[in-house]
Order: structure tokens, then sequence, then C-alpha cells
């Protein structure tokens, strides 16, 4: 049989399994919450309202838990931008090497309209960590212009390459690349592109 791994929804029972079998030992395990909250998420009809509440749960039982504070960001950001980035920003204060917290918050920002911001703040995540492949991915969709142009062509080969290393799915690399093309108005491309985006936009396409 195959073995199933952490973000295969074969895995999700195990993981309340294991979660719930915590809480019986500890009831402040803020582990066991933060398993609780991934798996609600994902799990066929799950409740995003219970998966934060289990998330408020695990950043409330572990005020240093970095990945309890970076899944809490995670959370907020669908009601509040600010919270969320005050979030990340926690965890990253409580560890400055777990960059997941440190790439959430550059999503935040450009969200923001801050693209400044998110691309410093996804430099800094390069410099400690130069093949993070969400950070390449971001970059490439967040360098615009003609300045920015031939870097992000050369960032798009970068992510080719992880493709090709099993590194990133092909369709997070497709995804990015029909943004770009709608990005520089590449004439047929970008209305193909375009059509691909709404349609997952609009829920007919799966999402990468």
């Amino acid at each position: 049989a195959r073995k199933a791994q952490v973000g295969d929804s074969a895995a999700i029972p195990e993981m309340e399994a294991w979660a719930r079998r915590a809480l019986q030992l500890d009831g402040r395990s803020s582990q066991a919450w933060g398993a609780l909250s991934y798996a609600e998420l994902r799990r066929q009809g799950g409740s995003r309202r219970t998966a934060f509440d289990f998330a408020l749960k695990a950043a409330f039982f572990g005020p240093q838990d970095a990945l309890a504070q970076t899944n809490l960001g995670g959370m907020l950001m669908g009601s509040s931008c600010v919270s969320a980035i005050e979030a990340f920003s926690e965890a990253s204060r409580l560890d400055p090497l777990y960059l997941n917290a440190s790439v959430s918050a550059a999503v935040v920002l450009d969200l923001l309209g801050r693209r400044a911001e998110a691309l410093a703040s996804t430099d800094q995540v390069l410099r400690l960590e130069p093949d993070a492949p969400a950070a390449v991915l971001n970059k490439a969709k967040w360098l615009t212009g003609p300045a920015g142009a031939r870097e992000q062509t050369e960032t798009l080969k970068r992510l080719e390459g992880m493709v090709a290393q099993n590194r990133l799915n092909q369709r997070w690399l497709a995804f990015v690349k029909d943004l770009v093309a709608i990005e520089r108005g590449e004439a047929v491309a970008s209305q193909t592109a375009l059509d691909r985006v709404l349609k997952v936009a609009g829920g007919e396409s799966r999402f990468p």
C-alpha cells in the first residue's frame, strides 16, 4: 500500500488521530492543536471556522511556537491583513530561520499594494535560502516592468529547473507563467493566459 505523506488527503485521518491522542496527554499542546487546524482545512467537508478556532488555541497555548503563530497568520489573511502580518512578524521574531513566516508576510504585503516591501522581504528570504521555491515563485510574479523583465526571465528559468528536479509542481510554474504573460501583455499569449486564470478564479479549473 502507498504510504501516506503530509499534505496527502490519506494522511489526514492519521494526523487527526495523533493530535487527539496528544491532547489526551496534554490539552495545551500547541503542536496538536495546530495539526487539527491543518487537518480540518484539508479534509473533505472541513470547516474553516473550526480550523480557525484550532489555530487560535495553538497560538494561545504556544506563544513561543513559531509554527503556531505562522498558521494563525495564514488563517487571519482572509479577514485582517494587518493582523496576519503581526502574526507572521511574531513568528519571524521567535525563529528568524523559519522562512515560511517571512514568505507569507511578503504575500500579504503584496495584497496590500506594498510590492516594494514584498520584494524586499522576499530578497531577505533568498539571502538565507537562495533556492526556497515559494520565494523564487513569488519573485517571478512580482518583478514587473522593463526594469525587472530580465531578472524575471532568469527567475522563471530557475523555476523550470526546480520543476525538472521535482522540487516544484509543474502547475505552479504554468500558473505563474500565465500571470507573467498577462502582466507583459503578450498579445495572444496573454489572452489565452487570462482565460486560464479566470477559469481557476471561477472554480472551473483546479488551482495549483
